[in-house]
């Protein structure tokens, strides 16, 4: 009995755990780049939101308390690098939803025999957000590193869980200066 309780307790660990995994964080920069200089001091190049009820100045400001929180200081008088923010809302991908059902019979002392057969619940377009981020050297406007941050609920955007997308920014931006 005990060891049929430890299948579906591995599957609930699994789905807790995947659905505490949060955005999709990735990053993109020129492997030639010196990224060993000590870039403490941004300004802003630009911000805009696609996020109905999201506008440009309140992602600013969220944007803002993440480079605070990374150790970065506004500095529109001598900035080391330049920040582009983008929000926009795209069709999310994966994690169809459907409804199952399996009837399994007894067949001998051993055996069963299964018979099954699922529904699709419609073709219902769930919407996620994506943060994009664009670090520019002050100095050449070169580009320097691209994050996103992708798979972020809707309500994340939501006056109520701004510590959550808060956290996705945080975790973007953790990746600048990547480890050369």
């Amino acid at each position: 009995m005990i060891h049929a309780l430890r299948i579906p307790a591995l599957i609930l660990a699994l789905a807790l755990l995947a659905a505490c995994a949060g955005p999709k964080v990735e990053q993109d920069y020129n492997p030639d780049t010196d990224f060993d200089r000590d870039w403490t001091r941004y300004d802003w190049r630009g911000s805009q939101s696609q996020v109905p009820g999201y506008d440009a100045p309140r992602l600013k400001r969220t944007a803002e308390q993440a480079l605070t929180a990374q150790g970065y200081q506004l500095a529109p008088d001598d900035p080391d690098f330049l920040v582009d923010i983008s929000a926009l809302t795209r069709a999310a991908t994966g994690g169809g939803k459907s409804l199952g059902l399996s009837i399994g019979l007894p067949v001998g002392r051993h055996g069963s025999v299964g018979i099954g057969g699922s529904k699709s619940l419609g073709d219902q377009q769930r919407q996620e957000g994506v943060i994009i981020v664009d670090l520019t050297e002050a100095e050449s406007g070169q580009l320097l590193w691209r994050g996103s941050a992708s798979g972020i609920p809707l309500k994340d955007f939501e006056l109520g869980r701004q510590d959550q997308l808060q956290r996705a920014l945080e975790r973007l931006l953790a990746q600048f200066p990547p480890e050369s």
